[in-house]
């Protein structure tokens, strides 16, 4: 007899298949389809809003400017960023703009040209988006990705100094879309294809910005060659302290004890409610119901099943795209 015919309550036989609903999203997550509205945003010197998009530097010489969130957003356990970005190219184009994690100050912003506004700033993680080769960085080419980060000290522009380099990215003027995965360990940059990462770098994003939280954002520069570097939109998703799927009593262990719980929270009124729901989500489609229960079961207890989907029974961050919130986790 299988575990869940066992399982005599008649009404919980009755609301197989039933979804619960959760609360509204409580991390630190933000949404920018487009730039029409910017409250939440820090512009910083050259940076303006251009009608729904954001124009980090305009079309001329010398300039520098940065989009930073007011608030600093939880980091180090991991998150997902996705932007789409347009680099309009004069005169060949230069310098590029960047994608920034920092802990200087929510208005941070260096010299122009080649630095790329970034070059100096403590406590901070770069993701180049190189568009001139300036040789005195070592440049590999005018059109590059690169990612830079340094531990107890600041950082640097130079590529001899970055933690990865793709130089045989296709054109970055014009409209692409980038994605950011980090799972407090492994970064992975992503470019129009989002299957297929063109940069993957080990980092501590603790020991680099000195804290969990920092700012987020972006520079872009100009020298004596120029271009305008907008973003069209923006969004981000933090992991917060990261899960262990399948724990969903929260006791550090993931066993019966946790199937039971979650039945219970589902289908028993009065039951103590679950203060995980992305650790219950144990399909990891994005919703709390009796499959959830069905997967664990079928884990725990079934030959040959598969594990649970990322980041499995180990802690570590939940990377999927939903509204399950999470209050609390056994997870550091």
């Amino acid at each position: 007899m299988g575990i869940l015919a066992q399982m005599r309550s008649p009404a919980l036989l009755l609301l197989l298949g039933m979804a619960v609903g959760v609360p509204s999203l409580t991390r630190a997550d933000f949404d920018y389809p487009d730039f029409a509205d910017i409250a939440g945003l820090n512009l910083v010197e050259t940076t303006v809003q251009l009608g729904n998009r954001i124009d980090l530097t305009p079309g001329t010489v010398s300039q520098r400017g940065a989009l930073y969130t007011i608030d600093q957003q939880p980091i180090a356990a991991g998150f997902t960023t996705t932007f789409v970005f347009d680099i309009i190219a004069q005169v060949g184009g230069a310098d590029g703009m960047t994608f920034v994690i920092q802990n200087d100050s929510p208005s941070a912003l260096y010299s122009n040209g080649g630095p790329l506004g970034y070059d100096g700033m403590p406590r901070s993680l770069v993701v180049e988006i190189d568009r001139y080769e300036n040789i005195n960085f070592f440049d590999p080419n005018s059109n590059h990705l690169s990612v830079h980060a340094l531990i107890g000290e600041p950082n640097s522009a130079v590529e001899t100094t970055a933690l990865g380099i793709d130089s045989s990215v296709p054109d970055l003027s014009g409209e692409h879309t980038m994605r950011l995965e980090y799972d407090g360990e492994m970064l992975r940059v992503f470019l129009d294809d989002m299957d297929t990462p063109r940069i993957e770098v080990e980092v501590d994003l603790a020991l680099v910005l000195e804290q969990d939280e920092a700012w987020v954002g972006f520079t872009g520069t100009t020298g004596g060659i120029w271009e305008n570097h907008q973003l069209l939109s923006w969004e981000f998703h933090s992991s917060d302290s990261g899960i262990k799927r399948g724990d969903v009593n929260i006791d550090g262990g993931v066993n019966i004890g946790d199937a039971v719980y979650l039945l219970n929270a589902l289908f028993v009124p009065g039951s103590t409610p679950m203060s995980c729901y992305d650790s219950a989500d144990c399909n990891d489609d994005g919703g709390v119901n009796i499959s959830d229960a069905v997967r664990l079961l079928g884990m725990l207890f079934v030959p040959g099943m598969p594990p649970l989907p990322a980041p499995g029974t180990v802690c570590g961050a939940d990377l999927t795209d939903d509204n399950l919130t999470c209050e609390a986790t056994s997870c550091p």
